[in-house]
């Protein structure tokens, strides 16, 4: 039976089966049958409303409200409203993306290569790379079926329905959004000690500890610097754009190295581990390489046409379209390390003869510390999707928290930055079980909660094909109609039903057991089994 509606309660519209939306006498509403009129109101007709997934336009996110403003209890200032109703066009959205997969992962990547075959890296990061573009679509069906453009609010209708009071809904989205701040700002920590790592492998090990303490506080200064209120901000931007270009001018380095012939020095022993745990481990690795926290906040601010007439949308304004590209740029960007793999970031420099045009010695060093200050300049673009709290308990404007919150932020990355070796190892384990939930695990159970566990959205029209059950008796011309439509409808029905199979298989035999696994690596990784 269809679930009755409330007045003034519009129900959204499904974006994995159409919706057909009707009324039988049992469901009309009680506000239609009043003692003093006893007449039978008459019957609706079935409204068919298409809302084909393939044809479906992505930029209806862009009508709908933001995030903040859907509930009353998440209401916020309008200065603070204005801040976060930006978009950014498909270049700037492009940028992020793949600079999300340049980052720590690729400096393990790098790790990992230098004793870990090609013939192994290259097939599982195909593998790697079509898992993630599910993830992607997964992402998207489920901010559409929602109609939310924020990982918050998606969560929250998972957990507590869309019909919870508002303090439910509330605990809830603070509850995630605590969990991404914890994520982001353990992840900015790891950028910068990265960075101080790479020093103790340019220096001595006096030299490097006594640098670690003004080194970090500089990059906490740099952050802080670059960092802005949105990614549209001109200094996030440039951040950005300049780990992109370290990362590229430190693989032009290992290339070079490479064309001249020199090797890296052999792996320990120790570390030569049997086939099964290295393609764990070669999985894991990269699917935290190519993880990242920004896929919903780039759908939601994707810059799409305003032309309300325009029948057809522009390719690079899908945010589909620009996702795959961006994968194929992560891909170009990454494949060449498993051909030149830099083991610079096993040990200390190695002693190579000089050719007579450059130093080896000299380009790895440059090759060390581009590799980490890419890695250290990504810190920015992270810190500014991290959420301002919302309370104005001590009278501060929305310009003075986002203020306070991320100096108290970023005191909190330095503190953590220092931490001792063991600790860091620790710490480092940690952000990548974080981001691993995150970009993985988070969206296979929301796609089963929502799918398998919460009420459909959409009405589903029976498929006995009984009409006049439905309708009750009516002329020979509108049971004709009313047959078509429900026909029309049956089929789309079934269609739609072969795509939730396909999606149903991809989230349940391989998105599952992928992040399962690759999480359980990374707890390793925390309590120093590898």
């Amino acid at each position: 039976m269809a679930p009755q509606r409330t007045p003034g309660h519009r129900t959204p519209h499904s974006s994995v089966s159409s919706t057909t939306a009707f009324l039988t006498p049992q469901s009309t509403p009680t506000a239609l049958h009043t003692p003093a009129i006893r007449t039978p109101q008459p019957l609706p007709r079935l409204v068919l409303m298409h809302d084909d997934d393939d044809s479906a336009d992505e930029s209806e996110l862009s009508a709908l409200p933001l995030p903040d403003e859907l509930d009353d209890d998440e209401h916020q200032s309008r200065e603070e409203q204005a801040a976060q109703s930006f978009t950014l066009s498909p270049n700037l959205v492009l940028l992020y993306l793949v600079s999300s997969s340049i980052r720590l992962g690729a400096s393990l990547l790098s790790d990992l290569e230098s004793y870990v075959s090609w013939t192994i890296i290259i097939p599982v990061m195909a593998v790697v790379a079509l898992v993630f573009a599910t993830t992607i679509q997964v992402w998207i069906r489920m901010a559409r079926y929602v109609r939310k453009s924020s990982v918050a609010d998606v969560v929250a209708d998972a957990v507590v329905g869309r019909d919870a009071g508002v303090k439910r809904r509330k605990f809830v989205r603070s509850a995630v959004k605590l969990g991404g701040i914890v994520s982001n700002v353990v992840l900015c920590s790891v950028y910068m000690r990265v960075f101080l790592d790479a020093l103790l492998k340019l220096y001595s090990d006096d030299v490097g500890y006594a640098l670690r303490l003004p080194v970090t506080l500089a990059l906490s200064l740099f952050a802080s610097f670059c960092m802005g209120s949105t990614l549209r901000s001109k200094r996030v931007v440039a951040a950005t754009s300049i780990a992109v270009t370290c990362y590229i001018l430190a693989l032009s380095g290992s290339t070079y190295l490479r064309i001249k012939g020199y090797e890296w020095p052999d792996p320990p022993a120790s570390e030569q581990r049997s086939l099964v745990f290295r393609i764990w481990e070669s999985t894991s690795i990269i699917l935290f390489t190519f993880a990242t926290p920004f896929i919903l906040p780039l759908y939601s601010v994707l810059a799409r046409p305003t032309t309300a007439h325009s029948d057809k949308k522009k390719p690079i304004h899908s945010f589909t379209a620009v996702s795959a590209l961006g994968l194929g740029l992560a891909l170009a960007l990454l494949v060449p390390l498993a051909f030149v793999s830099p083991g610079a970031f096993r040990s200390k420099i190695p002693q190579l003869a000089s050719p007579a045009d450059l130093s080896p010695a000299f380009i790895q060093s440059c090759i060390i510390f581009l590799r980490a200050f890419a890695v250290a300049t990504s810190t920015p673009s992270v810190m500014s999707i991290l959420p301002t709290p919302n309370s104005n308990a001590f009278g501060f404007g929305v310009r003075s928290r986002r203020l306070v919150w991320r100096a108290f932020f970023l005191a909190l990355m330095t503190i953590l930055a220092l931490l001792p070796s063991t600790a860091a190892r620790a710490l480092s384990g940690l952000a990548i079980l974080l981001s691993l939930t995150g970009s993985y695990l988070l969206p296979v159970v929301l796609h089963v909660t929502h799918h398998h566990l919460r009420r459909p959205q959409a009405i589903i029209v029976p498929t006995d094909g009984s009409s006049y059950a439905l309708f009750g008796s009516s002329s020979g011309d509108e049971s004709e109609s009313e047959g078509l439509l429900m026909r029309k409808e049956q089929t789309l029905q079934r269609r739609r039903l072969a795509r939730r199979i396909v999606w149903d298989v991809s989230v349940w035999l391989v998105l599952l057991p992928l992040s399962v696994a690759s999480i359980a690596w990374a707890g390793g990784r925390i309590v120093g089994r590898w």
